[in-house]
């Protein structure tokens, strides 16, 4: 009797592992999300580290490590870019090919081979393990001629399908009619191809292809596209995208995307320019966005070429009229839009810490949260000589992290390894929330506040909900979280909380009093949720692979 329960178990276990490895197939094959329509979910990624260039029909494509830029060639001007969030398996994009026979794009991961078929207006995968490409191998070029899609591997292998279709079959060279295919390949730039271009500015072009910029740094020229417009492109590794006309042979750059991927804090200005950065580099450079989206105006920051710009590796971002306030592993800084001039607060200014985990700011004063306990600046006296930043609360909570300080009207509520610290500015008097309904000593990761109606505490294991009005916590809504979810950001409006975790995106409606999870299946490019910003109808996500927006609030769609 035994034997055969233990028989029947094993069957059981053996099919639920066998659906669960289908389910993952059929993820990996779907490609985009269909719940969704094209532009739902956007994402904008770092695009300066250019793999390859195709021209189309109405754009340029170039493939790059966050994704495929378009360049609309009628317009003159970016469009955005196609991402995981459209339905490619990764960012990073080895070669990219248009064919002109049927208008189709292809392009390649290290995952395998995509297209976007222009009538379906959706991106389609095939994996490795479909086409029969060994672990290690990657598709480096794409061709066409009229009837057939070619792939060739790093390893040399060659597969066809006709190109109305998606089955591939591995070819063999004596079958193989190599003058009658146009490869993707034949666009790397190689020294054959040496072209006299000028450039702009103080930048230099070389025919043995690289560019040196003003700070006479070098990029490799990877790729190059004359067009049927008479127009030369060029793509750089880590400079982006270069456009010429071939009568005039001035090379300009155009510039595109976030300096690093990693987006750990970002905001928008007054003028609605928006500001991005987070920790890390690539290829050993770091740096801080200032993006106009809407008239693709890009600028970057580095510490490296800035002395009043201490660090580039940003903790937290607040924008505040003329000012940006961005706290990095390394001081406060502060930069004034109007004179374009920056300026670094550290330990050496009355900072607790120079490590700033939060910045927030009212009418009078900027809160810096840091590893070492809460600061304040008072904006009035900040161009007085000498002047420090002030301690505050340093009886309650020196020498303890604060992780999210948020303003309502005269109370400051701040995120500590002990609790919520509620400060009454009016009164001048705090101390620790200790209603045994509450959070108490779990630590506060992050903080939401909706007018003066409600608080949500973010813990490393869920939220608690605090009535102001009513002075109530109301404990988790619905309770409908895991272990594992530690809390990154919140952000509240009337109809709904969003809760930015290590595991996706929680949204609460409070409305149909459920909770909704987003995750990479959805359209996010990484589970991971470092900030986030209501917009409207729109809400953005920084995450460590680029910042998202998605149309929460569209009206053909309940999530």
């Amino acid at each position: 009797m035994k034997s055969k329960l233990f028989a029947w178990v094993l069957i059981l276990l053996l099919v639920e592992s066998l659906l669960a490895q289908d389910d993952i197939a059929n993820f990996q094959r779907k490609g985009t999300n269909v719940k969704y329509d094209i532009d739902d979910w956007i994402t904008y990624s770092m695009t300066r580290w250019v793999t390859s260039v195709s021209e189309g029909r109405n754009y340029i494509y170039f493939g790059t490590t966050g994704g495929i830029m378009r360049y609309d060639m009628y317009s003159n001007n970016w469009d955005r870019c196609w991402t995981v969030s459209d339905g490619l398996p990764d960012n990073f994009v080895i070669t990219v090919a248009y064919d002109f026979n049927t208008d189709y794009l292809w392009c390649s991961t290290s995952f395998g081979v995509s297209v976007f078929r222009s009538v379906w207006k959706r991106w389609e995968n095939y994996f490795k393990d479909e086409l029969g490409i060994v672990p290690g191998d990657d598709i480096v070029s794409i061709g066409f001629d009229e009837q057939n899609v070619w792939l060739q591997s790093r390893d040399g292998e060659i597969f066809r399908s006709q190109n109305q279709q998606g089955t591939f079959f591995r070819e063999t060279g004596s079958s193989i009619n190599f003058d009658a295919i146009h490869w993707s390949n034949e666009n790397v730039y190689n020294e054959k191809k040496a072209l006299d271009l000028y450039m702009t500015g103080n930048n230099f072009f070389d025919s043995k292809g690289f560019i040196r910029d003003t700070n006479l740094d070098e990029y490799k020229v990877t790729s190059y596209l004359h067009d049927h417009w008479n127009n030369i492109w060029i793509g750089t590794w880590g400079l982006g995208a270069a456009q010429a006309d071939s009568r005039i042979k001035t090379l300009e750059l155009i510039p595109y995307g976030l300096f690093i991927k990693n987006v750990a804090a970002f905001d928008f200005d007054e003028e609605g320019k928006l500001w991005a950065g987070g920790s890390g580099a690539y290829n050993g450079q770091s740096g801080i966005t200032r993006w106009d989206l809407y008239n693709n105006d890009v600028r970057y920051f580095q510490a490296r070429f800035e002395n009043t710009m201490y660090s580039d590796q940003a903790t937290a971002m607040a924008t505040d009229g003329e000012y940006v306030w961005i706290g990095t592993e390394n001081g406060l800084l502060r930069y004034n839009r109007e004179r374009d001039e920056w300026k670094t607060f550290d330990t050496g200014s009355g900072l607790r810490d120079n490590w700033v985990l939060d910045v927030e700011v009212d009418s009078n004063l900027v809160w810096i949260g840091t590893s070492l306990g809460l600061n304040l600046l008072e904006k009035d006296r900040m161009y007085v000589k000498d002047y420090r930043i002030k301690d505050f609360a340093s009886r309650d909570i020196l020498n303890m992290p604060v992780y999210d300080v948020e303003v309502m009207e005269n109370l400051l509520w701040v995120g500590t390894d002990y609790g919520i610290y509620v400060y009454d500015k009016k009164e001048k008097r705090g101390g620790f929330e200790n209603d045994t309904n509450g959070p108490q000593n779990n630590r506060i990761t992050a903080i939401g506040v909706l007018d003066t109606r409600e608080v949500w505490a973010g813990m490393e294991d869920g939220v608690a909900v605090f009535d102001v009005q009513k002075k109530v916590w109301l404990g988790a809504p619905e309770r409908r979280f895991r272990s594992s979810d530690r809390v990154n950001f919140i952000v509240v409006d009337d109809s709904a909380a969003w809760v930015g975790t290590n595991d996706g995106v929680l949204k609460f409606d409070k409305r149909r009093n459920r909770w909704r999870r987003f995750t990479i299946e959805d359209g996010l490019p990484d589970n991971i949720i470092n900030y986030i910003l209501l917009d409207g109808d729109y809400i953005w996500f920084g995450t460590p692979e680029g910042l998202t927006r998605f149309y929460w609030n569209s009206s053909y769609r309940i999530d």
